[in-house]
């Protein structure tokens, strides 16, 4: 009896072994190695070289929450420029009547918008205009707040659309309520909120500034989330500042403003992390890089919230396994039937073992 459960803890641990094998042999098969810095090379598919326009990165729709009856929780842009939004109650529901949801009209001719900070809506129209809605707190629509009025929803609250600025053929708002906006003659401007050091030129991180700065020129693609920004020239060569709280920087370390953290890791000013940058995506806490060669490049957070500069996190394993055994069910169906059957037979466990090993290479 102790021979037969010891018989099936090496069987199941044996599997479990090739499953886990199998799937790391097609993680690096597939290309999908995420490296812990940009200081080191991955692994990933070669594609072809890539070129982005600026319009490949339009956002058109957008789920979010400002938290305030009547404003939306989601806009959308038609295909004529419509931009609209869908209304909620106070307790987060769609407003509905005669069982329609509502929604409302904010403007036309609109080709992108971004949606950040405390609850604030940019939008960019097709003259180049940039517009702000929802909420002021961190003086995003470049409007002075006083310190005893950013809280409070009706004076820091815009239900109607702002003018901000013009010529501007993109702009990008953060979480942290920092602004960065790029003007056609490929300059780049920020404003807002400068916790984390998002602005790109101050060490105060309690500074809130309502009057855009140029901090780059020449500039073909910009970036913001989280608490982080980027730019990407148009030499190709990426610059990136701001939180280092999950090493989201790539420089090794992991310390920053969110959570009170020494701010001596974070970046106060743009620092050119690498070349040959098609593109730049900021999450919140990661970075993800595409180069020109197709290949792959990311730093940051990983699953859940957990703090660390790796971007290999166990749970593109735990799914890749998940994947890996779906696929060998049939074979792990037949190989409890042999064992059984084996077992019923009296065979030992080196026969028994030898056997679930050409079932698994063969069927």
């Amino acid at each position: 009896m102790r021979q037969s459960k010891r018989n099936r803890i090496v069987f199941i641990v044996i599997v479990i072994s090739i499953i886990v094998a199998l799937g790391i042999i097609g993680l690096f098969k597939s290309g999908a190695m995420i490296q812990k810095d940009y200081k080191k090379s991955v692994r990933y598919k070669k594609l072809k070289y890539l070129s982005y326009k600026l319009e490949d990165h339009y956002n058109k729709k957008i789920l979010c929450s400002s938290g305030i009856k009547g404003m939306p929780y989601e806009y959308q842009i038609k295909k004529n420029g419509k931009l609209y939004g869908t209304l909620i109650d106070e307790y987060g529901y769609p407003l509905k009547k005669y069982g329609h949801v509502m929604k409302d009209t904010i403007a036309h001719n609109v080709k992108h918008i971004s949606f950040g900070g405390r609850g604030s809506l940019l939008y960019l129209d097709y003259k180049n205009r940039l517009y702000g809605r929802g909420w002021n707190s961190d003086e995003e629509f470049q409007i002075k707040m006083p310190e005893d009025k950013r809280n409070n929803v009706s004076t820091a609250v815009f239900r109607q659309p702002v003018f901000i600025m013009n010529n501007i053929i993109y702009a990008s708002i953060n979480e942290g309520g920092a602004v960065i906006a790029m003007k056609k003659d490929h300059s780049v401007w920020t404003w807002g909120s400068n916790a984390g050091g998002m602005l790109g030129y101050d060490k105060n991180t309690d500074l809130i500034s309502c009057k855009p700065k140029k901090i780059f020129e020449n500039v073909k693609y910009i970036a913001a989330g989280g608490y982080n920004m980027a730019v990407i020239t148009e030499k190709n060569n990426l610059y990136l500042w701001g939180d280092n709280t999950y090493g989201q920087l790539g420089n090794g370390k992991k310390a920053g403003w969110y959570f009170g953290d020494s701010n001596k890791e974070c970046w106060f000013k743009p620092k050119k992390v690498m070349g040959d940058v098609a593109a730049v995506h900021i999450g919140s806490g990661k970075i993800i890089v595409t180069r020109m060669d197709g290949s792959k490049w990311d730093t940051g957070i990983g699953f859940g919230n957990e703090r660390s500069e790796s971007g290999k996190k166990s749970w593109q394993l735990y799914y890749l396994v998940l994947i890996v055994m779906k696929l060998l069910r049939k074979r792990l169906l037949k190989i409890i039937q042999i064992q059984s059957m084996m077992n019923f037979m009296g065979i030992g466990s080196k026969a028994m073992l030898l056997m679930n090993m050409l079932v698994v290479i063969l069927f």
